[in-house]
């Protein structure tokens, strides 16, 4: 797991210095940002162990969504020359991913309710109990979407949304199934592949919308 880290971390270095080396106040910015990603996942579980204290949901939003999909945005632009702006179909694309992230995370949660409750884990799922999570997991599922959807909205054609209409359908009965069995663990479980199978297609989507406006929009 270290060699990982440490090569990761080389890797990202190399790659922020060809994107913004001319740009030092940016790149000491995504070195800060960096640095902040390395301590939230060593402290996940270990020291303070936010994630088993409920705070598991806002890193991986934040890390998994806003600084990956708006992180990588503004790379590109600054690897490409151009004003570095955060536009808003970005936003609320960030926030989609990291909503998705979070679903992940709450499916293995929901998983372990039992378990973590009787260790004195107190995760998101553990608090809220199983009905209740099975409700917040339907949530984000909805808001996601909608994010998802109005980000396509936002900047590119209605008829590309029905790209992602179609493309949410798995993620959606991977969500209904882990609903109605929210009682049981091995159900629930067995969804947490389905739902990464389900958000994988999701983004394949977008990468399709994107390829479609590049070949043909612009």
């Amino acid at each position: 797991m270290g060699t990982v880290t440490v090569a990761a971390t080389i890797c990202g270095m190399i790659a922020l210095y060809m994107c913004l080396g001319h740009d030092l106040q940016a790149l000491s910015w995504f070195v800060f940002l960096g640095v902040l990603a390395i301590l939230a996942a060593i402290f996940y579980t270990i020291g303070f162990a936010y994630g088993y204290k409920g705070f598991g949901d806002i890193a991986v939003f934040i890390f998994f969504g806003l600084a990956a999909v708006i992180g990588s945005q503004l790379l590109v632009l600054g690897a490409s020359g151009q004003p570095v702006d955060i536009f808003p179909d970005s936003i609320y694309l960030a926030c989609a991913i990291g909503i998705h992230s979070v679903m992940i995370l709450h499916i293995s949660a929901m998983r372990d309710i039992d378990e973590d409750r009787t260790t004195g884990k107190k995760t998101v799922a553990a608090r809220l109990g199983h009905r209740l999570s099975a409700l917040y997991l339907a949530v984000m599922f909805v808001v996601s979407s909608m994010l998802s959807i109005g980000a396509c909205l936002t900047s590119h054609k209605l008829w590309e949304c029905s790209i992602l209409a179609v493309a949410l359908i798995p993620l959606l009965a991977s969500t209904y199934r882990a609903f109605i069995h929210c009682n049981d663990g091995n159900k629930v479980a067995k969804e947490r592949k389905y739902s990464l199978i389900g958000i994988a297609i999701h983004n394949v989507a977008w990468i399709i919308i994107l390829v479609i406006d590049f070949w043909f929009y612009y």
